[in-house]
């Protein structure tokens, strides 16, 4: 299915926020609104699209960072810059990124 969606198309680094499904659901109880679709799966098909998106970071380590999606916001967005420019060295990070203290 990703081939069909994506062809040749292929990013130079992808990151995955991998993030338990209890905390998902205890960030999902903060706003208030009718839950989507896919928001009102079943357990076991958010830990098998867990685990298949895993995998496809296994395969790829090079290429896609699977993150800890339950850290704070704040603190995802800085290691997702340094990354970028770990890699990217001629690529600028973004200052309001930078200047940015990490949120829960």
């Amino acid at each position: 299915m990703n081939a069909f969606a994506v062809g040749d198309c292929r990013p130079d680094l992808t990151f995955i926020l991998d993030i338990d499904l209890a905390t998902a659901q205890s960030r999902m109880q903060r706003t208030v609104r009718t839950p989507d679709r896919m928001e009102q799966q079943s357990t076991e098909f958010y830990e098998q699209v867990r685990q298949a998106y895993r995998q496809l970071a296994a395969r790829e380590p090079d290429r896609i960072v699977l993150m800890d999606g339950a850290q704070p916001t704040g603190k995802i967005d800085i290691e997702i810059w340094e990354m970028i420019s770990s890699r990217f060295p001629g690529l600028a990070m973004n200052p309001q990124s930078a200047n940015r203290n990490p949120q829960s």
